[in-house]
């Protein structure tokens, strides 16, 4: 069975700027928010965007928690969009820790980002792509090779104050309803427009439809 995890934690109390940190994904916010009281129902958003992604929209479930907030992204997109976590960083002079595990793919991910730091490791398929930075004092214990394994990453969030797991107790949460902005439309349409032209290009001879 696939274990599969991704957040973004961004220090300090950012619900009233989550807009501005959308956009930086290129990502409009439609303000119709949605408000959930339990863990349950969260689940449930989380579990349904996973399942059944859209190319162009999404719903992502927000909360804070320890001076943190949290923005879960099981896509996988925006974890692991370092553009725009360093663009958040730098702009809105903020503190930004990005992870992801997934266990199929063998991929796990740290990215930390401030105004002036810099730290990535990344792994895929068991193999360092990355690794990259001054690694903190957190990452001592760890093992960044085909060995790490998903609740490394969750106990390294921990270690830094940022418990994901804890999020189960709370009553707060804010489903974002987003859709994507024009300039990152026309990118999803390129590159499926590519991925057809691949299609067409590998179609055997015999076939003439």
């Amino acid at each position: 069975m696939s274990t599969t995890i991704g957040f973004i934690a961004i220090e300090g109390n950012q619900l009233s700027s989550l807009a501005e940190i959308f956009s930086r994904f290129q990502l409009i916010d439609t303000n119709k928010d949605l408000h959930l009281n339990s863990w349950a129902e969260a689940s449930k958003i989380i579990e349904q965007e996973y399942l059944e992604p859209n190319d162009f929209s999404q719903r992502r479930v927000v909360w804070f928690q320890n001076n943190w907030t949290i923005i879960e992204d099981h896509s996988l997109l925006l974890c692991t969009d370092t553009e725009a976590l360093q663009k958040n960083a730098l702009e809105g002079r903020l503190c930004i820790y990005s992870f992801l595990s997934q266990s199929t793919s063998n991929s796990h991910g740290f990215w930390h980002f401030t105004p002036t730091v810099s730290r990535t490791f990344f792994i895929e398929d068991g193999e360092t792509i990355e690794n990259t930075g001054t690694p903190l004092p957190q990452e001592a214990n760890l093992n960044i090779n085909e060995d790490l394994y998903y609740d490394d990453i969750i106990e390294l969030a921990a270690t830094l104050g940022i418990d994901y797991y804890a999020a189960e107790q709370l009553k707060q949460f804010t489903v974002k309803q987003l859709i994507n902005n024009a300039e990152l439309n026309s990118q999803i349409e390129q590159i499926k427009n590519e991925q057809k032209s691949i299609q067409v290009a590998k179609k055997p001879w015999w076939k003439f439809w």
